[in-house]
């Protein structure tokens, strides 16, 4: 009984763990010295936020993952000013988890990974340390002074960490010095959903650059135009025509892009009823596609077979 007890006094005091106001989290933090996790979720229209409130933030496990030098914050953009603390911290979906300093520096923002709760705690609380050696790196080297593909690495690290201002940092300093084509896509993909007629000129300089299709930007070029016909809910012919067209001018002399773009086409048109077709694309990009990625693609392939 004594055990019953114990589990249900912890398991609610964790529960209670979770603040609703980030200025008294913050308070806290600077009194205590701990720093902050700001989850903002969409509790009464978001399935995923909703998964996130039932398998994490309910979780005693998640905090036992985190550690207790953290203080948690809860806030739930639907309720009443609470989406004025989203526009205030830049929050574009949920849910969206914030590791903040006491001094309400921003250090990582990620969304919801496939974890449990206990190695979603962790992760989190691990941010730190991963932000503090790129901090300690950019102690010690100018990044002025740091090579192209340097800043490319560190970009792609600082993105996948979600480091958003070192992120920032490394994309604005490698736009104005690279002079290949990999800092333009990436600004290309930034604009191209919202803001066409910027995309455009960003896009008529990536094609100056690679004229000849070197880097393979086309490719990924074909791929934005291919998101964006699948955002407009075109006929499935009308989405893959990008990448066929692609695949036609530039197969032979890309081998490597073809399984990859035969694989999308494959899942799209399989989402959109074309089965047989949709079977033919992925039976194509496992004739071509590198060893490793063959059995993948065969179990994608008995999927379909099994479905029919």
């Amino acid at each position: 009984m004594k055990t019953v007890i114990y589990w249900l006094v912890f398991f609610t005091s964790l529960r209670a763990a979770w603040k609703e106001d980030v200025d008294a989290g913050f308070a806290e933090a600077k009194k205590e010295g701990s720093a902050l996790v700001v989850a903002f979720v969409g509790s009464r229209w978001c399935p995923w936020s909703e998964k996130v409130e039932r398998e994490v933030l309910s979780d005693p496990l998640f905090e036992e993952g985190l550690g207790p030098q953290f203080i948690c914050v809860k806030v739930d953009v639907g309720s009443e000013n609470r989406g004025v603390l989203a526009t205030e911290y830049r929050i574009e979906q949920v849910p969206t988890f914030l590791r903040l300093e006491q001094n309400q520096q921003e250090i990582a923002r990620v969304g919801f990974l496939p974890q449990s709760a206990k190695e979603f705690g962790a992760h989190l609380a691990s941010l730190y340390d991963k932000y503090a050696s790129l901090q300690e790196r950019l102690s010690h080297k100018n990044i002025k002074t740091m090579d192209p593909e340097e800043l490319k690495h560190l970009y792609l690290f600082a993105s996948s960490q979600g480091f958003k201002r070192l992120q920032d940092l490394f994309f604005e300093e490698g736009l104005k010095r690279n002079q290949g084509t990999f800092f333009l896509l990436e600004k290309y993909r930034q604009l191209f959903s919202s803001r066409k007629d910027e995309a455009k000129e960003v896009r008529k300089e990536i094609v100056a650059r690679d004229p000849k299709n070197v880097e393979g930007s086309w490719m990924h070029l074909a791929v934005f135009d291919f998101l964006d016909k699948q955002a407009e809910k075109n006929s499935p012919e009308k989405v893959i025509k990008p990448l066929k067209k692609y695949l036609k001018k530039q197969g032979q002399t890309h081998p490597d892009h073809v399984w990859r773009l035969e694989m999308m086409i494959s899942q799209h048109l399989y989402h959109r009823g074309k089965k047989k077709q949709a079977k033919k694309a992925a039976e194509k990009a496992l004739k071509v596609a590198p060893l490793e990625m063959q059995e993948e693609i065969q179990e994608w392939v008995k999927s379909m077979q099994e479905s029919t």
